[in-house]
């Protein structure tokens, strides 16, 4: 995903992607490369919170293991990198096997909420119910 400052806040979405499904689980599942922004102190700081942001997300610890590799990929300002975060989904993500709460997922279920309360504020027959409108 070439999304630097917000491709990472999708990954959630391979959470449990394998399970429960009809299929033969593979050996090895696909390989993901993810494009982030990192803004810590020296460049080892910047590498590591780009690899946290990833793992945050899936909830899941990302190892060489998964085939993991972080690749600078240019310096977009003083203290800013981006970097191509790639590794093979792992085996406990896919399956569901990892627990949940990334900030994307957070904020959907913020916005449901708010939109459950929109509804509620109008009548059967689609009217609003607000003092002024009768």
């Amino acid at each position: 995903m070439n999304l630097p400052a917000s491709a990472y806040q999708f990954l959630d979405v391979f959470r449990g992607c394998y399970a429960g499904q009809n299929i033969t689980v593979p050996d090895r599942f696909p390989k993901i490369h993810c494009y982030t922004f990192a803004l810590a102190g020296d460049e080892e700081e910047r590498r590591q919170q780009a690899k946290e942001k990833i793992e945050g997300v899936l909830g899941a610890t990302l190892t060489d293991e998964d085939e993991l590799t972080l690749h600078n990929v240019r310096n977009v300002a003083p203290n800013k990198d981006m970097f191509c975060v790639s590794f093979r989904l792992p085996r406990a993500v896919a399956l569901g096997e990892v627990g949940v709460g990334s900030k994307r997922r957070a904020s959907n279920d913020a916005a449901e909420s708010s939109e459950g309360v929109k509804r509620a504020k109008v009548g059967e027959d689609g009217r609003s119910m607000s003092r002024g409108a009768q």
